[in-house]
């Protein structure tokens, strides 16, 4: 009975034996975990499969995969693989990393490149463009349109153009694949043109460039403008004014009228306004004015400092010249706050006095005293541009010792005042060496009725001419 319980005794230790062995077996932990293989660049949609190798290889326990951005990839374990098995999916373009873990084992990370697909290329296996373009004028461009065949055909299509004499040029438009072009007209002639696609050609466009039509001469206009140039002295009344206080004669008038086109002129006004307290004068008007062809003037303008010079008019202008009678009318309206009716006529001071004039006259207070003496050879030449202006040339033979040149010529503009006063600059050339200049100011006073001329001519005191000349 003793050995019976001993046999029963020795069954069980050796069961539990063995159990314990098993469940020591079942415990065995994971204590690294390394991912294979290596990935190369993928593309958005494709997939790889990877492996996770777990030491020691009897260890047991689940691997749980992750991807640190399931935007560009994700990773899933197969089924039935207790996660050593894994599927990478490509999701978008850019870089990222996954691991695998168990618990607190975790491997490495593996970098993973996700690009674009490749492009699929799709040829062109037929090309048809446009069978004629209008006549092209230098300078002109057309646009003319490729049709490839297939539709789908991605390959990019390029233009030529066969002349070999600059005809004309042709690019294609940006953004269209090639699908069209512009062609440039360059010089007259005939060139072809044709697009092409690797191989694969369209057939030639002829065009032809010619010479642009010349433009049809203009019906000559009249020269409006250069009718009524010149310097209008009148009066005027201001009435209607925003200040009563401005109501009444208006004096000192001056319109200088210059000619810009034969259509329009420049007008300065200039004129003194009735004045009460603060108000200020003479105020100055400068405007552009239209002149039609019966000489009726329209225009707008800006009155400077009628009251204080803070406030602004603009008026608007209309009015009327008779060049026969060299009179002018016009009516400055601002918006009721002032209107001014002005009449002015022009006397032709300058028409008095042009001509040529020869005499002579004396060098003097020089800062080369070499050129004091006796100027010899005056020619005055008067030319009227309008009726206070005149176009001078003086030409003289000054004093000459050793390198000094001679005759000398001088050109300016002089203004005559309405007593045949002369006014103006000019610049004196070579009078020493051809490099020296000289700046004059020029007064002086014409005689019409003795057709005489007297001028000073004075130059910063380096010379000083005095020079006297009769009407030839």
């Amino acid at each position: 009975m003793k050995s019976k319980f001993l046999l029963i005794g020795s069954f069980i230790t050796v069961f539990c034996l063995l159990g314990c062995d098993k469940d020591e077996e079942k415990d065995v932990a994971i204590k690294s975990i390394a991912i294979a293989p290596s990935i190369n660049d993928m593309e958005i949609g494709n997939e790889v499969e990877v492996t996770a190798t777990v030491t020691p290889s009897d260890a047991v326990g689940t691997v749980t995969w992750a991807s640190a951005n399931s935007g560009i990839v994700t990773v899933t374990a197969k089924d039935g693989t207790n996660g050593r098995t894994a599927i990478i999916k490509a999701i978008g373009a850019g870089s990222t990393t996954i691991s695998a873990s168990s618990g607190n084992i975790k491997s490495g990370n593996l970098s993973v490149a996700v690009k674009e697909p490749a492009p699929v290329v799709i040829p062109v296996t037929a090309i048809s463009i446009p069978s004629s373009v209008p006549d092209m004028e230098i300078d002109g461009t057309v646009e003319v349109e490729a049709t490839v065949t297939p539709a789908s055909a991605t390959e990019a299509v390029e233009w030529v153009a066969v002349d070999g004499t600059g005809k004309v040029t042709i690019a294609a438009v940006s953004g269209t694949n090639g699908r069209k072009a512009t062609i440039t007209a360059v010089s007259a002639g005939t060139a072809e043109v044709y697009a092409k696609s690797g191989t694969v050609e369209s057939s030639k466009l002829a065009v032809t460039v010619k010479e642009p039509e010349p433009p049809e001469d203009p019906e000559p206009a009249e020269d409006y403008a250069s009718d009524v140039v010149g310097v209008y002295y009148g009066e005027g009344v201001a009435s209607e004014g925003f200040f009563p206080q401005l109501n009444g004669p208006v004096e000192d008038v001056v319109i200088v009228l210059e000619r810009v086109h034969n259509g329009k002129v420049t007008a300065e006004i200039t004129a003194t306004l009735p004045m009460v307290g603060d108000l200020l004068g003479p105020s100055v008007m400068s405007c552009n004015l239209t002149v039609s062809a019966d000489y009726k003037l329209s225009g707008s303008a800006s009155l400077d400092n009628p009251l204080d010079p803070t406030d602004a008019f603009v008026f608007t202008i209309t009015g009327s010249v008779d060049p026969d009678e060299n009179t002018i009318v016009l009516n400055l309206t601002s918006e009721n706050r002032i209107t001014l009716d002005l009449s002015a006529s022009m006397p032709d001071f300058a028409s008095a006095i042009v001509g040529e004039y020869h005499g002579e006259g004396v060098a003097s207070e020089g800062f080369f005293p070499q050129l004091n003496g006796t100027v010899t050879d005056v020619v005055i030449v008067l030319e009227k541009v309008n009726n206070l202006t005149v176009m001078t040339e003086i030409t003289a033979t000054l004093p000459m010792v050793g390198d000094l040149l001679g005759p000398s010529v001088m050109s300016c503009n002089l203004t005559v005042s309405s007593e045949y006063g002369l006014a103006g600059e000019t610049s004196l050339d070579n009078p020493l060496d051809p490099t020296d200049a000289f700046t004059f100011i020029i007064t002086g006073s014409v005689d019409p009725e003795a057709k005489t001329i007297v001028m000073n001519l004075t130059s910063a005191n380096r010379i000083t001419l005095d020079l006297t000349a009769e009407i030839k």
